[in-house]
């Protein structure tokens, strides 16, 4: 049975896509089976990561017009890894959503694990990408604009007694004036549970590949940054087990400080 994650965020531009890709190419070689979806529709840029750009003949917008079968749609970046592409031409106000989760979860029986990379924010398109989704990774960056919106959303799924999730910290610096620190962050958020905590690594602005160098999947150690940082005996491992033996640790809804 598939594990669905969907990668979220309350802004855009904090690393959501990166994170997908990486996290894919992750399991990939630790031998999962991983379908990656693009669920920013209008503005994808996952096939970036990938370096599949110029290989999207059908996306899931073509899927569920039925201009081709979902299996058409999907495409290979290596073995155990494929690969479901936005659609460039249609936003999610024309993308029918009970659709779209029914053609995610059929092709998600195929797989270990399907990572959704999700547009920002918490409106319609947020709930409908997230609405299947086993766990909700919460990509957060080391700014106040970015902690304030992931402090929106993670008081939009507490009201709604969503406790699926967890924080991942991304691009963090050491000792850099004008990024909050992680020990700050985690004091202010108070997360239950964190994904993990990504530093800041230079070799990213080498990508995406468009401008002609390797995709993600053929940059040596393009999974190094998302060894597990130890910050807590609770955090979750991706295979949903708890540091602590797996004891719930759900406790209702959980009081945000205001940012």
């Amino acid at each position: 049975m598939s594990t669905i994650i969907a990668i979220a965020s309350g802004k855009g531009g904090v690393g959501k896509t990166l994170v997908t890709a990486s996290l894919a190419i992750a399991l990939q070689r630790r031998g999962h089976s991983v379908l990656a979806v693009d669920a920013d529709m209008g503005l994808r840029n996952l096939d970036l990561m990938f370096g599949m750009q110029d290989d999207v003949l059908y996306d899931i917008g073509d899927v569920i017009k039925g201009r081709c079968r979902a299996g058409e749609a999907v495409m290979t970046v290596a073995g155990k890894l494929d690969f479901l592409a936005a659609s460039q031409k249609h936003t999610w106000e024309k993308i029918d959503a009970p659709t779209y989760q029914y053609i995610v979860e059929t092709l998600s029986k195929d797989h270990d694990y399907t990572l959704i990379d999700c547009p920002p924010g918490r409106g319609r398109a947020y709930k409908d990408a997230t609405a299947i989704a086993d766990r909700i990774f919460f990509v957060v960056e080391p700014t106040w604009s970015s902690m304030r919106d992931a402090a929106r959303v993670m008081q939009f799924c507490n009201k709604r007694k969503r406790f699926n999730y967890d924080v991942l910290f991304n691009n963090f610096y050491s000792g850099v004036p004008g990024y909050v620190p992680v020990q700050d962050m985690l004091q202010i958020l108070n997360p239950e549970t964190v994904a993990g905590i990504l530093p800041h690594d230079p070799a990213v602005h080498r990508l995406p590949p468009a401008r002609g160098g390797d995709s993600l999947y053929e940059s040596p150690g393009s999974d190094s940054g998302l060894r597990r940082r130890g910050s807590g005996s609770g955090h979750r491992q991706l295979d949903g087990s708890a540091a602590d033996g797996g004891r719930s640790r759900r406790r209702g809804k959980r009081k945000l400080a205001r940012c």
